[in-house]
């Protein structure tokens, strides 16, 4: 966070108005957000190519991916019950 705050300031956010400012760091967090949903999104895709791999095991891998999208939080424990 320290990095991205000096980088700001060394492009002279503090030289605009605190609306400016504001604006600027809510665009700024809004495209890092979109970058990582697609980065994760590739990744799901990527996995789902290899769990296609796995041949026989695939049909009951492929649930299991598919809750851990939704839920990334949740242990496969969790996503049994």
């Amino acid at each position: 966070m320290k990095g991205n705050l000096m980088s700001g300031i060394e492009e002279g956010w503090l030289d605009k108005s605190y609306g400016d400012a504001c604006l600027l760091l809510c665009i700024h967090t809004a495209t890092q957000a979109v970058e990582t949903a697609q980065q994760l999104m590739r990744l799901f895709a990527n996995d789902g190519q290899q769990v296609n791999g796995l041949k026989r095991i695939s049909d009951s891998a492929h649930p299991i991916r598919k809750a851990m999208l939704e839920r990334p939080m949740a242990s496969p424990t969790r996503i049994a019950c």
